[in-house]
């Protein structure tokens, strides 16, 4: 609980202030720095987070907007290496549309800075240059979060700060995730999320149900608290928000204050489950399984756990596949069994798990998949489907069309082939004639998208699908397959990944056992 401090305008008492001298003297010199051209903003505008001092104390940082000379918002930062030298304007800025900046230091001395987007969702741009250059974070960050229930207008500004937790070093953003019934006005409670770069875990609400909450900013602090014992003071580490509660009429807001640092024992329990899965991973497919001595020296367990966010494993019920990395859990379809070991059998038709991207709503943890994604699963196939029936899907993604398209998917045939299923117009499905799948074995499958090299498939490390070796007939329209790739997920986007059925009439009567899950990033 936090406390509120209402806000009136008639308790202010109206003071006036005068400027006095400037910190710095040469801030016109510095708008006259054409290096970062300064002349193509019309106007610079208010409205960024906080501003931050670099680890190294080289530099102080402030995002900023500014108005383009033809009248689109973007979002930047200027610089100080202290307050006596002035201010200099990052020469690279968001994309044209993108508002309410914040910005933190990360790794190595980069820059990131959350942005609120015309498009509905929240971009995170990444600079090694002290914002010379801004590129999108498509790995992880950007786009998660959306700024409202449907993912649409600019939203309020968040919280957006990075700190170290238990050696690790990690960020913290706090947003509202909206709910309201149809024609109604969407309400907001605030959650507070957990990242590592790698991994998002929503740790939950830190408002009041009843709260309908806006803006918000984070504080991580170190305290000095008294010690009674040794009568010295000893450091400890504190989180605090503070945000903006609608109040009910008068479309006034007040002010709320909470003292977070409870949950800093809830992240540190998280932080540490992802360390120990890293750890089993590694230990139970690491390199010191391999047999081959020449494969042990070429391998490395990092990559095992590199761009890794998800693994389904053996936690599961009725209707949930529980994700080990505690970010996005799978949703169960029809008969399922779990074995001694952990496994999941599907039986009938439909039966099967379904791992969401889109279909998450407003917030989408694993956006990442809509520029790429490695998506891998141990299956066996326990029965053989009817001569002369369709191919039984195995794994799988489907868009979020009207009709669900499957943009790519891997199936089984009654005569024992594998067969590689497209989105209609993108590639025709075909059987693959080289080698084929028998009965209760279990084989490694792999699906593999990149946006900018097309779409693969694996079994047992064989590719049976690579659509480098593909050309495209109608070269006039779309000149390659990668063209026809583009188009598609740049006119919509992934809704799940589905293994086994996934709920559709159409999945066939499956017959599998499926373990060991995993979702990369890459």
């Amino acid at each position: 609980a936090g406390s509120l401090i209402p806000y009136d305008d008639d308790d202010e008492e109206k003071k006036e202030f005068k400027w006095g001298s400037p910190s710095t003297t040469n801030f016109q010199g510095v708008l006259k720095d054409y290096s970062t051209n300064p002349k193509r903003f019309k106007q610079f505008l208010g409205g960024g987070g906080a501003g931050i001092r670099m680890e190294d104390e080289s530099r102080y940082v402030l995002p900023i907007q500014a108005l383009t000379n033809d009248g689109k918002n973007v979002s930047l930062v200027i610089l100080a290496k202290d307050f006596t030298y002035g201010w200099e304007f990052s020469n690279g800025t968001s994309d044209e549309g993108c508002i309410q900046p914040a910005v933190l230091e990360w790794k190595d001395k980069s820059l990131l800075m959350m942005t609120s987007c015309e498009d509905g969702s929240r971009r995170v741009y990444v600079s090694s240059t002290m914002g010379n250059r801004w590129t999108e974070e498509y790995d992880t960050l950007s786009r998660v979060w959306g700024n409202s229930l449907k993912r649409t207008g600019h939203g309020v500004q968040g919280g957006f700060v990075s700190t170290t937790i238990d050696e690790q070093k990690v960020i913290l953003v706090s947003q509202p995730v909206y709910s309201g019934e149809e024609g109604k006005k969407e309400t907001g409670r605030l959650h507070l999320w957990l990242t590592d770069m790698q991994r998002i875990h929503d740790v939950g609400p830190i408002s009041a149900e009843n709260e309908n909450v806006a803006a918000s900013t984070l504080l991580y602090a170190t305290v000095e608290v008294p010690s009674l014992e040794e009568e010295e003071e000893k450091e400890e580490k504190k989180l605090y928000c503070s945000y903006e509660v609608a109040a009910a009429e008068d479309g006034k807001y007040n002010i709320a204050f909470v003292d977070l640092t409870e949950k800093l024992e809830d992240m540190r329990k998280v932080l540490a489950a992802w360390k120990e899965k890293d750890a089993q991973i590694a230990k139970e497919y690491g390199c010191g399984n391999e047999k081959d001595a020449n494969e042990r020296r070429d391998c490395d367990d990092g990559d095992l756990t590199k761009g890794l966010v998800g693994h389904l494993s053996n936690k599961s019920t009725k209707s949930t596949w529980a994700d080990e990395y505690l970010c996005v859990n799978a949703t169960v379809h029809g008969e399922v069994e779990s074995t001694p070991d952990g496994e999941l059998t599907f039986k009938g038709p439909g039966a099967g798990a379904v791992w969401p991207v889109g279909d998450m709503g407003q917030n989408v943890p694993y956006h990442f998949a809509n520029s790429r994604f490695t998506l891998v699963a141990t299956v066996s196939i326990d029965k053989a489907p009817e001569t002369g029936s369709s191919p039984i899907p195995l794994m799988g993604v489907r868009m979020n069309d009207a009709q669900g398209t499957v943009l790519f998917g891997l199936s089984y045939t009654h005569d024992k082939k594998w067969k590689v299923t497209f989105s209609d117009g993108l590639r025709n499905s075909s059987a693959y004639e080289n080698a084929g799948w028998e009965a209760n074995t279990k084989y490694h499958l792999v699906l593999q998208m990149d946006y900018n090299n097309g779409l693969f498939v694996y079994v047992d490390g064989e590719s049976i699908c690579d659509t480098e070796d593909y050309e495209v007939e109608d070269y006039e329209d779309y000149k390659s397959f990668y063209d026809r790739l583009k188009k598609l997920l740049e006119s919509h986007s992934i809704s799940h990944f589905y293994i086994g059925g996934d709920g559709k009439s159409n999945s066939g009567n499956v017959h599998v056992t499926v373990t060991n899950v995993l979702l990369y990033s890459r």
